[in-house]
C-alpha cells in the first residue's frame, strides 16, 4: 500500500525485496523495471534489480545489464560494487570478480561497504584469509556494519572459532533480517 501511495524507488525497493523473499521475484523485477528510471536513479534501480535477480534465476541477465551501465560509466563505484556484490551473493562469475571488486575498492576509496562486497566474493572463491582481511578493514571503518559481522561470524565458525557466534548475534541485533537475507543467498551457519 505504501508503494501504491508513494510510488518511488525507496518504496519499490522495500516492496520488491519482500516480494522476492516471498517467492515472487519475477513480479519484483517487473516492479523495478516499470519505474522506468534513468540517470542516477536508474543506476540505483539497476542495483536493486541486480540484487533481486538471483531469486528469479536471472543473475546472468543482471550481470549483463550492469555491464551495459558500466560501459557508459566505467568508474561508477556503485555499479562496480553491485557487480562485485552480485558475484558474491549469487556465487556468479567469481572468476571475474577479483578484477571488478578490486576496481570497486579503488574507485570507492576503500569504503567499508565495498570491502564487504569483495570479502564475500573472496569467500565464494574460498579465499577466506583475504575475506577476513577485508572484513576486518571494513569493520575498522564501520564497526556496526551487520553484513561484515555476519560474514565474519560464518567464516569464524567454519574455522572452529567460537567468536563467530558472537559476531552472528551482534549482526542480528543490528539488523534482525540479516540471517534471513544471507540464507536467501545460500549462506548460513552449519
Amino acid at each position: 500500500m505504501a508503494f501504491e501511495l508513494q510510488g518511488d524507488l525507496q518504496y519499490a525497493t522495500a516492496y520488491g525485496f519482500r516480494l522476492a523473499r516471498a517467492g515472487r521475484a519475477e513480479e519484483a523485477l517487473e516492479l523495478i523495471d516499470q519505474l522506468g528510471l534513468s540517470g542516477d536513479q536508474g543506476v540505483d534501480a539497476e542495483v536493486v534489480w541486480t540484487e533481486i535477480s538471483g531469486h528469479a534465476d536471472r543473475t546472468a541477465e543482471a550481470w549483463d545489464r550492469l555491464q551495459i551501465w558500466l560501459d557508459e560509466r566505467p568508474d561508477e563505484a556503485v555499479l562496480l560494487n553491485s557487480q562485485c556484490w552480485t558475484a558474491g551473493i549469487w556465487d556468479f562469475q567469481v572468476e571475474l570478480a577479483e578484477e571488478v571488486c578490486n576496481r570497486a575498492v579503488a574507485v570507492s576509496g576503500n569504503s567499508a561497504s565495498v570491502l564487504d562486497s569483495r570479502a564475500l566474493a573472496f569467500y565464494r572463491m574460498n579465499r577466506k584469509e583475504e575475506a577476513m582481511a577485508d572484513l576486518d578493514a571494513a569493520l575498522a571503518k564501520e564497526p556496526g556494519q551487520a553484513s561484515s559481522l555476519y560474514l565474519r561470524g560464518l567464516i569464524r565458525l567454519e574455522g572452529g572459532d567460537r567468536r563467530g557466534r558472537d559476531d552472528l548475534l551482534h549482526a542480528q541485533r543490528i539488523n534482525p533480517e540479516i540471517a534471513r537475507r544471507y540464507e536467501g543467498y545460500g549462506l548460513m551457519p552449519d
